[in-house]
């Protein structure tokens, strides 16, 4: 009876680990901002019901923060969003040499379905000199997801770090 208990345990716990959907970081650590304008790097025009709700997530973060949304803001706020095989990697090549934006992900063991990584990131910019004022990127690894989840978690998660001064 007990080498049953223990095959049942390990068996639930490979099928546990097998949809395990992690959601990875890349913060700056606490920034604080003073509560400015702000406007958007590129219009939802054209672009996936997912990239729409995202900016308009960041939107309704921004302005629950004490920012304000104009069309000529002193903040230019972009949004990336990306779907890819997880197995892929994403990166860019530079005078420094590569720079890996998005890791592959190795295969689980015992997953049967092929991993989706969907990637957020955002970035503030004050329109004067270009000077970055905030980054922050989300990335989460799914066979299945439900869109506006999916991206709620992600826009959570890419501007947490973010804090006002008031």
């Amino acid at each position: 009876m007990k080498s049953h208990s223990i095959a049942f345990i390990l068996s639930s716990y490979m099928l546990i680990s097998a949809c395990n959907h992690t959601l990875e970081t890349d913060l700056p650590g606490a920034v604080s901002l003073q509560p400015n304008s702000f406007q958007f790097a590129n219009t939802t025009e054209s672009r996936s019901n997912a990239y729409i709700l995202a900016q308009k997530l960041v939107r309704d973060k921004l302005v629950g923060r004490g920012f304000n949304h104009t069309d000529n803001g002193q903040i230019y706020v972009t949004i990336t969003l990306s779907d890819r095989d997880a197995l892929s990697a994403i990166s860019t090549k530079s005078e420094q040499g590569a720079e890996v934006i998005s890791k592959a992900r190795d295969k689980a063991f015992l997953k049967t379905c092929k991993d989706r990584a969907v990637r957020l990131a955002v970035v503030l910019n004050d329109i004067k000199d270009g000077k970055t004022l905030y980054k922050g990127s989300a990335t989460r690894y799914r066979c299945e997801f439900d869109e506006a989840r999916m991206v709620k978690a992600l826009v959570d998660a890419a501007i947490s770090d973010l804090r006002h001064n008031r």
